[in-house]
């Protein structure tokens, strides 16, 4: 594989470093590094400027790429790419991932913003639009230790974006102490947040009549989705051996509170293509995870719709 990880200098670019490395190897992958020059304004009165000021940013780009380098292992050191951009990075990163024909393309939640942190940066969001490529958004874990266990969710419920996903998944290199879970979240019967106490009161006798075919209906989908789970559970390499998850209830929501409950480091999610005009719909689901995830998002390509 070819992984593209943009660096702007920032804790959020070299955080995107350590983390990509982890999923790579050095036998079989290849990392290149994109750092797009800042526009500087020197402080002086020189008729040099623009020399000076060019000459500066090449020091920049050299401390940048030392440093971002510091946070790879040593077997990847030897063989990395450096790509020097001038162009604006939500540009120049596509530009260079389809250009290197780059099979995923990894990039910091927020980089230089003084923002808050869970919220997506700009270059970050037109990435994973306009990428065609899974895009792994990176954010800092509480923790630091690198020797730590990896916790990574599969989000999958479209047959889809569930072949990219196991596919993707089979290519990375995960470090033995990872420990995976899939999972597929079916909507409730009752579309839209209602309190639990609440759809209680729906389960009346005469509701029930009214809403028996639609929750067959939901049973059928409910047994429908375990059995492509199963079979999307076999694909996976042995740290995704766990038993997979179906349950009921608002996607998002209850991503994110599985996130929570199990301390995940890694969603991974899909999203869909839009056929010929080679365009993708980053969800609802997906944008709120994104939004609320404190921990990395990685978003994964489907095929094109019909």
């Amino acid at each position: 594989m070819r992984v593209l990880i943009a660096i702007d200098g920032s804790v959020d670019g070299f955080e995107a470093v350590r983390q990509a490395a982890r999923l790579v190897s050095p036998e079989k992958d290849h990392i290149v590094l994109y750092y797009s020059l800042p526009s500087i304004r020197l402080d002086i009165e020189s008729s040099n400027e623009a020399a000076t000021a060019d000459k500066v940013r090449g020091v920049l780009a050299q401390a940048v790429f030392e440093e971002a380098r510091k946070c790879l292992p040593t077997d990847f050191v030897s063989h990395v790419q450096e790509i020097v951009d001038s162009e604006d990075p939500r540009e120049g990163i596509i530009a260079a991932a389809e250009q290197g024909k780059a099979d995923m393309i990894v990039v910091g939640a927020r980089g230089l913003s003084p923002l808050t942190r869970l919220l997506l940066g700009s270059v970050s969001k037109t990435v994973l639009h306009a990428a065609r490529v899974p895009v792994l958004v990176v954010r800092r874990p509480k923790a630091m230790d690198q020797d730590s266990q990896l916790r990574v969710l599969l989000a999958c419920d479209r047959p889809d974006t569930a072949t990219a996903m196991a596919q993707l998944v089979s290519n990375l290199t995960w470090p033995p102490n990872t420990s995976g879970r899939s999972i597929t979240v079916l909507p409730g019967v009752l579309v839209g947040r209602v309190p639990a106490w609440l759809e209680e009161r729906t389960r009346s006798p005469e509701i029930e009549e009214l809403t028996r075919a639609w929750v067959e209906e939901h049973q059928e989908e409910s047994r429908q989705a375990k059995s492509r789970l199963a079979h999307f559970f076999q694909s996976l390499p042995k740290v995704f051996h766990q038993e997979p998850i179906v349950v009921d209830g608002h996607p998002a929501d209850t991503l994110l509170e599985m996130i929570d409950r199990h301390h995940i480091d890694l969603i991974m999610l899909g999203a869909r293509r839009l056929g010929r005009i080679e365009r993708f719909i980053i969800g609802s689901t997906s944008e709120a995870v994104l939004n609320h995830a404190p921990c990395s998002v990685m978003i994964i390509r489907g095929e094109k719709s019909a």
